[in-house]
């Protein structure tokens, strides 16, 4: 690459492409120099950060997100070259309006709250209250599975498998759940019983 940002415009959002042989900061610097020169032309928009093969810590992904969000009012989504199943551990709740996109495994320790979502090649693991959109397997893989320690979403989805929110209280589940792919249809059960059944 050129260029440390490259700037694309694209159906879905802005692309902003970053060279992931340099460091961070540097990227942070000229990333926003680049945005604050056209934020007229970004206001609003999603910004879709193309990370490449670089790993990002919490910190970092969380300062991307206010550089984006200060300078043009835009959306951050998350994009990387890497391996389908490499994790990403994020360590704090997912608010409405907030948007995880990650190539592999996504870990969230906290809750997904309403009107926000997390988007995974791999598989989704909530360490709290899933309560909005989950898409595991996102390029589809029917074999994902998305586990929480609360089910209550708005929406999940699986590879090409769409399930609404569940009609019955599961106020009386009795523990962690996970969903997956059975028989044509995304299903919910509970963890335990998912592993004493092999």
């Amino acid at each position: 690459m050129d260029e440390d940002v490259v700037f694309k415009g694209t159906r879905e959002g802005v692309l902003v492409l970053l060279n992931d042989v340099q460091d961070f900061e540097t990227l942070c610097k000229r990333l926003k120099e680049k945005l604050d020169a056209n934020s007229h032309f970004f206001q609003g928009a999603e910004v879709i950060v193309d990370t490449g093969k670089m790993s990002l810590s919490e910190e970092e992904v969380a300062e991307l997100g206010d550089m984006v969000k200060a300078s043009c009012g835009g959306k951050l989504r998350l994009r990387t070259a890497g391996s389908l199943r490499r994790t990403f551990l994020l360590k704090r709740t997912i608010r409405c309006g907030q948007e995880v996109l990650y190539d592999g495994n996504v870990v969230i320790v906290g809750d997904v709250n309403p009107g926000a979502e997390v988007i995974a090649t791999g598989d989704i693991v909530v360490m709290g209250k899933l309560r909005g959109m989950a898409h595991a397997g996102a390029l589809g893989d029917d074999a994902a599975v998305i586990a929480a320690l609360k089910m209550e979403p708005l929406q999940l989805r699986i590879g090409s498998y769409i399930s609404r929110s569940p009609d019955d209280d599961r106020a009386n589940s009795n523990g962690p759940e996970v969903a997956m792919v059975k028989d044509g249809a995304i299903v919910i059960e509970e963890l335990l019983e998912v592993y004493r059944n092999g």
